[in-house]
């Protein structure tokens, strides 16, 4: 996938999923590809009160990933090289999806280390889930995490500014 914050508040992606052994479409022998595209903006901007967002995910497609949602973050410098971050947000099912991810009450807490290393626990409508983000250079970072507290996934992040 690639996401572009392309203005100091809006953010588009687009997303390429394949499922080998999966059936999307009916009839089809050949892996199967899900399409989407994704947008987010914020409406509020971060400081006394919260920041807030609202966005759409997989907006085209075959809508396995479909997501509405608003959502609120508060950030507080909690000592000079600690930052404490905290998100509640709502998803909803208005528009039609053949599956929506979020659907509900959904939030999370960060804790951010010297700007290096981040610890996230949050709950995605569904199930709590924990990771670890490490910065490893200055534009790359290495991610754990621990799906459902069951499931072990980690990925690799790289962030150019222009």
């Amino acid at each position: 996938f690639v996401t572009i914050g392309f203005l100091p508040r809006l953010e588009a992606s687009v997303r390429a999923t394949v499922f080998p052994n999966t059936e999307l479409l009916e009839g089809e022998d050949a892996p199967q590809v899900d399409r989407s595209a994704s947008a987010r903006i914020q409406i509020l901007r971060g400081g006394r009160w919260p920041a807030v967002a609202v966005g759409i995910d997989d907006v085209r497609g075959n809508r396995l990933f479909h997501s509405l949602y608003a959502v609120g973050t508060q950030s507080i410098q909690a000592l000079t090289q600690v930052e404490l971050r905290g998100s509640l947000g709502y998803g909803s099912t208005a528009l039609d999806a053949r599956e929506h991810t979020l659907d509900g009450v959904f939030g999370g807490f960060e804790g951010i280390f010297w700007h290096r290393a981040s610890l996230i626990v949050d709950l995605d409508t569904e199930k709590v889930n924990s990771s670890i983000r490490l910065m490893i250079f200055n534009r790359v970072s290495l991610h754990l995490a621990w799906l459902d507290l069951e499931t072990v996934s980690g990925g690799l992040g790289w962030t150019q500014v222009f």
